[in-house]
């Protein structure tokens, strides 16, 4: 224990209070909203309260939504794992279901890294490139984002 945690009224203890009543709060508001994870369908797109997107590809095996990440210049596919199934990694909530995502997804799902098969590649390419053009027509990229997809395209 800390010096902070040691006095009740000490600002730390005021702040970790808030923190802890408002992430309930937020919790009970996106329970009320989200879709229930037994609902969810494997390999559809839905539409989410996320970290890092507003959209994601439901992942049964791996209990995540795989989405098109954006960050130090970089477009990439990640997982944001569904809120219920982890409490230190958990930041996603499904809240409606958009479609039945048209590209193969492979199962089980593997990331491609440089060295694996060209075609693993292309099918890693064509999932991001599925979720860039959805993204793009629901309006949900961002000036950086289309920064980050313009460089990539042009180099």
């Amino acid at each position: 224990m800390n010096k902070f945690e040691e006095e009740p009224d000490s600002y730390y203890n005021m702040r970790k209070e808030f923190y802890e009543k408002s992430r309930r709060l937020e919790e009970e508001r996106m329970r009320k909203q989200s879709v229930n994870i037994n609902d969810l369908r494997d390999r559809h797109l839905y539409k989410i309260y996320a970290r890092n997107s507003k959209i994601g590809i439901w992942m049964e095996e791996t209990g995540s939504f795989l989405i098109s990440r954006f960050k130090f210049n970089n477009n990439f596919l990640f997982d944001e794992v569904h809120y219920d199934l982890s409490d230190s990694f958990g930041t996603a909530w499904p809240l409606e279901e958009i479609e039945e995502v048209p590209v193969e997804v492979p199962k089980p799902f593997k990331y491609a890294f440089k060295d694996d098969s060209v075609e693993l590649n292309k099918k890693m390419n064509q999932i991001l490139d599925y979720l860039n053009r959805k993204l793009k027509e629901m309006g949900l990229l961002t000036e950086y984002d289309e920064q980050i997809l313009k460089q990539e395209n042009d180099g």
